[in-house]
């Protein structure tokens, strides 16, 4: 038996600027999905290139979307573009993690109580989202 291809399936990403992220849109629309790549708005300009890449290697489509995986307004917002975009929505892939963007490397005793909070959100209460 083999594994169903994503052929055709709507596929939402966050965190899709980043290294994992970008690796997954464009293996998926490569495999024929179409994808709804989401990530901070301050990485607008990366995801509108990563999406034009994706789609340019086809035969799946890739489009950015801002999202703030904090945010229910931005999750909203990304799933609804997944609906008008490609009619519905097959995945999720919540790639969307943050620590080092917490500043400098450091231990993880050396976290303030703000910064793990903000790990908490995104890493864990933000997918269940």
């Amino acid at each position: 038996m083999t594994a169903p291809t994503p052929r055709e399936q709507v596929v939402l990403i966050t965190g899709a600027t980043g290294d994992l992220g970008a690796a997954f849109t464009l293996a998926l629309t490569s495999a024929g999905a179409e994808v709804v790549a989401a990530d901070l708005p301050g990485a607008a300009d990366l995801g509108a290139r990563l999406a034009g890449k994706a789609t340019d290697q086809g035969p799946g489509r890739a489009v950015f979307v801002a999202c703030d995986v904090t945010s229910d307004d931005d999750v909203a917002a990304a799933v609804a573009l997944a609906a008008e975009r490609f009619g519905g929505l097959d995945a999720v892939v919540n790639n969307a993690a943050v620590y080092r963007a917490l500043g400098p490397k450091r231990p993880l005793t050396e976290l303030t109580v703000r910064d793990w909070d903000t790990v908490l959100t995104v890493n864990v209460l933000a997918p269940g989202r």
